[in-house]
């Protein structure tokens, strides 16, 4: 029984410690798996060429340049997009018939926006639209934004600055567009009483800004700010009056020998101090 009892206290030692052990290995175990992190690198001078990498290889936005449209961005073609400081441009090689042959590396190069990317001169045009001067094959010619066909029994043509486009006819006539250095003026339609018809739609046209709108001589007066900006009011509702910060603008109605507000006087303006009211009518207001 001795004999015995000591075979079980050694092998039960022996589990013990085997099981310990285990659990000493399954503990370290992630980190013995544990694989080096991926060092991100820069290969090359660009995104193109080879680009960014790690041991699995590059990647990026190209990896040989060849094929697409453009090449590489910074890569072994010279300029990318990013070293421009205008315009980054890209002139494809051509066959023999005069079609890009995208399987070959063209030549990358920068240019200004006045002079424009630099052309084949045997395959293609310098064309310029929304102001890029930019190259189309000869075979095709430039875009022309105003070159438009419009159905004459139920469309119209109409312009703006950049280009031309078919209106419907049931929608009334053509927007009106002013140009960079114009302004919309609203023409307002009165009465005989010089009251606004509103019944009747403003009318608008195109003005140089350095003019600015023309006020209906018999029924506005014209308003400027101290932006410079003007406009068109009538005249019984005055140009607002522009105060200092530390003042107020006051209005004083105008009235009849009765006591009723005249409606058909302009209302009339003041600066006054923050610090003070208002100015009544001392006749028929009461402060």
């Amino acid at each position: 029984m001795q004999t015995l009892a000591a075979i079980l206290l050694i092998a039960c030692g022996h589990f013990a410690v085997a099981d310990v052990a285990k659990r000493t290995l399954s503990f370290r175990k992630p980190e013995a798996k544990r694989k080096q992190p991926r060092t991100r690198h820069l290969q090359s001078s660009g995104y193109g060429d080879v680009g960014y990498g790690n041991e699995d290889g590059p990647y990026g936005y190209s990896s040989s340049g060849q094929g697409g449209v453009t090449p590489p961005y910074g890569g072994s073609s010279g300029e990318g997009p990013g070293d421009c400081a205008e315009m980054y441009c890209y002139t494809p090689v051509f066959t023999a018939t005069g079609e890009p042959n995208w399987e070959v590396e063209g030549t990358a190069s920068c240019a200004s926006y006045e002079k424009g990317c630099p052309c084949n001169d045997q395959w293609q045009v310098q064309c310029e639209s929304f102001g890029y001067k930019t190259c189309e094959l000869k075979s095709e010619g430039c875009y022309d934004p105003f070159a438009v066909e419009c159905n004459e029994a139920t469309e119209v043509k109409c312009t703006d600055e950049y280009s031309s486009y078919c209106w419907d006819k049931e929608w009334g006539s053509c927007p009106v567009y002013c140009k960079s250095n114009q302004t919309t003026c609203y023409a307002t339609t009165y009465l005989s009483t010089g009251e606004v018809d509103y019944a009747a739609p403003a009318t608008e046209t195109c003005v140089d800004l350095a003019v600015g709108c023309t006020c209906d001589q018999q029924w506005e007066e014209k308003c400027t700010d101290s932006s410079g900006y003007s406009w068109c009011t009538p005249k019984f509702e005055g140009c607002p009056l522009e105060c200092q910060e530390n003042e107020q603008v006051c209005y004083t109605m105008q009235y009849t020998a009765n006591g009723e507000v005249d409606f058909a006087k302009a209302v009339q303006q003041s600066c006054v101090s923050m610090d003070s009211p208002c100015p009544c009518n001392t006749e028929f207001e009461d402060q």
